[in-house]
């Protein structure tokens, strides 16, 4: 929890990719991707970084171990990855 959340710290203090990064950095088990993914395109879509944003989030809805453990977290990353 501590990385995700100074990684949007980052990102509010306009550093969005020092925030991606920071988020990058995390340790978890396998299925913990999907959470990394979704949070780093919400970052760059949040600063306006399109075509990361779109990477990012296209790696969250292409993660099948992490989106059956988290479809909600799936199924919102569909939807911003559409924006």
């Amino acid at each position: 929890m501590n990385g995700l959340l100074l990684g949007w710290a980052k990102a509010g203090e306009g550093k969005p990719k020092d925030a991606i990064a920071e988020i990058e950095a995390m340790d978890g088990p396998e299925w913990f991707r999907i959470f990394k993914s979704y949070h780093q395109g919400a970052i760059a879509l949040a600063a306006g970084d399109k075509s990361t944003a779109r990477s990012k989030l296209n790696d969250a809805v292409l993660d099948r171990e992490g989106g059956s453990a988290a479809p909600d977290t799936f199924m919102r990353a569909v939807v911003a990855g559409e924006a």
